[in-house]
């Protein structure tokens, strides 16, 4: 399962009852959209309000769409916290790391590589800044949740591009030699 599987799907093999699911994980197999992944650190108050928050991702995700001039479907955020579990047993933690993992996902068409470089060279300039970010990013929060978080920017990853592989073309069918004439 998981939040990135799609519905059971049945098999594509004529006679096969059994059904599939299909998972979207990182792996080396192709994909079909091209996509930006980065990811920010936070040091955040109140951190296990701040990941248990349904409304925080949101925000976040707003957010950064705002700040790279995407729109807010394009993005997805997955939060991590990044704490020692020893620590989460013994007390609640006021402040912590976050990890949010972004991934901005592009419509493919013949302008699709350039958006995506430019989206790359954004999030570098966003790492520049980060005391801007770091603004923005609290405003977004807590104008949704009605909360009181602070939100520092740690650290800002550099960008990834992943671009689909291109279709190959058909393998040409060989040509035979010609037979040589008979003496």
């Amino acid at each position: 399962g998981g939040s990135n599987c799609n519905q059971y799907l049945n098999s594509t093999h004529e006679g096969e009852p059994r059904k599939w699911i299909e998972c979207g994980v990182a792996s080396s197999a192709p994909y079909s959209s091209t996509s930006v992944s980065f990811n920010v650190e936070l040091q955040v108050s109140n951190a296990a309000d701040f990941i248990s928050e349904p409304a925080v991702k949101t925000s976040l995700e707003e957010g950064m769409a705002s700040k790279l001039g995407v729109d807010a479907g394009d993005v997805q955020a997955t939060l991590t916290l990044k704490a020692r579990r020893l620590a989460l047993q013994h007390r609640r933690l006021s402040s912590a790391r976050v990890a949010v993992d972004f991934v901005v996902t592009l419509e493919n068409s013949s302008t699709t590589s350039s958006t995506a470089q430019v989206i790359a060279d954004q999030v570098q300039t966003l790492s520049t800044d980060s005391n801007q970010l770091a603004t923005d990013l609290t405003t977004a929060v807590n104008t949704a949740t009605s909360g009181n978080f602070t939100i520092d920017i740690v650290e800002v990853s550099q960008a990834v591009v992943m671009e689909p592989e291109p279709t190959p073309a058909p393998t040409p069918a060989p040509t035979t030699a010609p037979t040589p004439a008979a003496p």
